[in-house]
């Protein structure tokens, strides 16, 4: 259904001060987690392989900063949720995949980046589930043109609409 501009305006005024909250908690958080894991793990910094134990016996102060920036990432992708829809009601032909690659990139970063510390963790505790993704070059490309074919599948299906 169209909104009207008044309606439009309206909804990007209520909308607009939580995209705007959530952009400065953003901001916060990844100051401050940064800080945090910077001055924590400092002074607990592994040297050699043998204090990568004591990392793995506590892995509070490494894994936390990593949640905070996990946050921050996820709140990043309602700022951008809210910008593509303030943008989709000003140029319609926005691909409506666009939507998709920003929050959910925005979300999936957040998840990396708590899955790399974990997995540092799980490292140093020398634990066997530890999981690796490798890609060479060939599997590389072809996940670009899988990603591209499905972009150009959304275009086409958006242009039906």
């Amino acid at each position: 259904m169209a909104r009207s501009v008044s309606e439009q305006i309206e909804w990007e005024a209520r909308a607009g001060r939580v995209a705007a909250g959530a952009a400065v908690l953003s901001l916060v958080l990844f100051v401050g987690g940064t800080v945090y894991g910077l001055t924590a793990v400092e002074r607990r910094q592994p040297r050699t392989i043998g204090d990568l134990g004591a990392l793995a016996r506590d892995p509070f102060d490494f894994i936390l900063p990593a949640v905070i920036a996990g946050i921050a990432f996820a709140l990043v992708g309602v700022v951008l949720g809210f910008l593509y829809r303030a943008t989709k009601y000003r140029r319609p032909q926005l691909p409506s995949a666009a939507f998709a690659l920003l929050v959910f990139g925005a979300l999936g970063t957040g998840v990396t980046v708590i899955a790399q510390n974990i997995d540092f963790v799980n490292a140093a505790a020398g634990a066997p589930t530890r999981v690796a993704l490798e890609l060479s070059a060939e599997s590389a490309r072809a996940l670009v043109q899988k990603i591209l074919a499905a972009l150009e599948q959304g275009d086409v299906a958006h242009a039906r609409v």
